[in-house]
């Protein structure tokens, strides 16, 4: 018995301090953003979408991104036909390469961008 409780006594502390560190706090903030955005795009109507919504989609995982990366992300969300011309052009390469994002930044971005392209066009 005062094994187990020893046992359940070190496994809270150790979650305690493990909740108190830096890094699972960015972790703990990156997740709940991520359903945040899931919640928030699986209840939007396909007529409310608008080209800023992909800024909009990773604004909380800004810690990712360099700030030219961010700079441009803001420039390709401003229109339609901006987004269009970056999917045309950068994510549709058998080996995509963009001169300001990063292969990790420019997949994500990619992905995303095509699911907003495609929600744009519906509504046009």
């Amino acid at each position: 018995m005062l094994k187990k409780i020893l046992i359940w006594i070190i496994l809270i502390a150790g979650a305690m301090h493990i909740w108190k560190t830096p890094e699972f706090q960015e972790y703990k903030k990156r997740i709940v953003g991520d359903v945040w955005q899931s919640a928030g795009s699986i209840t939007k109507t396909q007529s409310m979408v608008k080209p800023v919504d992909l800024y909009e989609h990773f604004v909380h995982r800004f810690n990712e991104f360099a700030p030219p990366e961010q700079q441009h992300l803001k420039q390709i969300s401003r229109s339609v036909d901006s987004i269009d011309r970056f999917v045309d052009n950068y994510c549709f390469e058998s080996d995509p390469y963009h001169p300001i994002f990063s292969d990790k930044n420019l997949t994500s971005v990619c992905r995303q961008a095509i699911k907003t392209q495609s929600a744009l066009h519906k509504n046009r």
